[in-house]
């Protein structure tokens, strides 16, 4: 898959998977071959193709998608993400840990972690995955999901979400193709996964949090959605098609912004 050196001297993107960064996705045997390789999220993909970057601070104009990843991956500059972005980001982090492994308890009062509770893990736990394309490779971390069996069967894939009612919705949409890569990515391992869901878990104090008034506005709310998540072939290969796409304009932007900064 990788066999072509020159496909990696072609694709540049401006992040390379490190050895340290191999150590912190648990050493996986299977990914060792990748260190060293030009890869990409689906994260930055996504920021790629929005017509407009989400919250923007008051005193900065709307960015296009790629004028936020060129600041932020290029440039190294997080200046323009609104303080109630990097709220929400950290309050999804601390539910997820505190539902898996139980870190995070301070962050929540009695009757959130009662609410918490209720969740069973499935026991693995932020689970690296990689999609390897030409050139180069997406990473990924699954939430949560069963340890496969003996034959590779994997029952369970979960991601946990943070959302109001009002805003789950939007969950399924249909460019939300997070979970098909990642699901294609274990596929491409050997490893069969029979079903996908999201755990989703009610936020309370959204609007009061985009306000400015920070992460103490936020909480758990009574309610837990489970909701199944629909993949298939198809699917993934969209998912992939929209990666493959992406990577490569952000690499012609990234060879001119190094030649141009030299």
């Amino acid at each position: 898959m990788f066999q072509n050196n020159l496909n990696f001297r072609v694709m540049e993107l401006p992040k390379i998977y490190s050895q340290k960064q191999w150590e912190r996705g648990g050493c996986l045997e299977q990914h060792k071959k990748y260190i060293g390789k030009p890869y990409i999220s689906w994260s930055a993909v996504e920021t790629w193709r929005k017509e407009k970057a989400f919250a923007p601070k008051p005193e900065f104009s709307y960015l296009t998608g790629k004028q936020a990843f060129l600041t932020r991956y290029c440039l190294g500059d997080n200046s323009y993400v609104s303080d109630s972005m990097i709220d929400f980001g950290t309050f999804g982090t601390e539910t997820e840990n505190y539902i898996c492994d139980r870190t995070d308890a301070d962050k929540f009062e009695q009757h959130e972690r009662k609410v918490l509770d209720t969740i069973k893990p499935l026991g693995v736990f932020q689970r690296e995955v990689i999609m390897p394309f030409r050139g180069f490779i997406l990473i990924g971390y699954i939430d949560d999901m069963t340890l496969p069996d003996e034959k590779g069967n994997v029952e369970l894939v979960r991601d946990y979400k943070t959302k109001s009612k009002s805003s789950k919705k939007d969950l399924h949409d249909v460019d939300k193709l997070q979970l098909d890569l990642y699901i294609g990515a274990l596929q491409k391992e050997g490893l069969k996964v029979k079903r996908a869901e999201y755990c989703i878990i009610e936020r309370l104090g959204g609007r009061e949090c985009m306000q400015g008034k920070g992460r103490t506005v936020l909480s758990i709310g009574k309610e837990i959605w489970y909701e199944d998540y629909s993949y298939n072939n198809d699917t993934i290969k969209r998912a992939k098609d929209l990666v493959r796409e992406a990577a490569k304009e952000i690499s012609e932007y990234w060879k001119v912004f190094k030649t141009l900064n030299k």
